[in-house]
């Protein structure tokens, strides 16, 4: 019933391809504006833009800085997203989310509160086992900075994530094949390839994409199992 709930706006072959279109644009390069101007304005900004290394920006703006400017682009994506969905598609946002009446704010956070929760207990564990792989580090004040960027970001940066692969890709591409298999894996590995530019994957190999597939396959399939995207909204934040 998730997949079916497109029908309920204009379906059209070209409308997915425009509004594919459109959100790239908005998110990838209107989006990168912010983060190309403040790195303009900073000595050093032009040479790490050049190189396109995300770890020499980050160096020339500072950690919290550089994670705020690429939240943000995330922001513009999001946006895009329910734009196309809205006026493109003429279809609502409840639709784009869940197949119920309206989005069940409780599976969301139900997801999000059972994740974190088992989360922090692995890494709890893990601190406990091998202390020594882990540095104190605290800092006040960066701390609080990072601390509001991350509540305040991260769930839109996600969440931007599941309303394009999980929703609009995921209704659009059921809509023109008519079944679940081939949005549900291919969703999965978009989302682990666009992982691929990562820090992670530099420093541990390109194996980690796996999880990231993995990830992204057991989300699509609590989509549809559940018919809705509350618990995948939920799951992805938490992560």
């Amino acid at each position: 019933m998730y997949i079916e709930q497109a029908y309920k706006g204009l379906i059209d072959n070209w409308r997915y391809l425009v509004g594919i279109l459109i959100i790239i644009v908005v998110w990838q390069f209107l989006g990168s504006f912010p983060l190309l101007a403040a790195l303009a304005l900073e000595e050093g900004g032009m040479s790490a833009m050049m190189s396109n290394s995300i770890g020499k920006m980050s160096q020339v703006l500072g950690s919290n800085t550089f994670l705020f400017y690429m939240l943000l682009t995330f922001v513009f994506g999001l946006i895009a997203v329910f734009l196309v969905v809205k006026f493109l598609h003429q279809q609502s946002l409840t639709t784009l989310t869940t197949s119920r009446t309206k989005v069940d704010w409780k599976r969301v956070a139900f997801s999000f509160f059972l994740w974190a929760s088992i989360s922090v207990l692995f890494i709890g564990i893990d601190i406990y086992f091998a202390p020594e792989d882990y540095e104190y580090n605290f800092q006040l004040e960066p701390f609080l900075i990072l601390a509001v960027i991350a509540i305040a970001m991260i769930p839109l940066q996600t969440s931007m994530e599941e309303y394009l692969m999980r929703g609009y890709m995921m209704q659009g591409l059921g809509v023109l094949t008519k079944n679940r298999w081939f949005p549900l894996l291919f969703t999965s590995l978009l989302f682990g390839l666009l992982h691929i530019l990562n820090p992670e994957v530099d420093k541990l190999g390109y194996g980690i994409l796996i999880f990231y597939i993995g990830t992204g396959l057991f989300l699509g399939i609590i989509t549809l199992m559940d018919e809705g995207l509350e618990l995948a909204l939920g799951f992805h934040a938490a992560n």
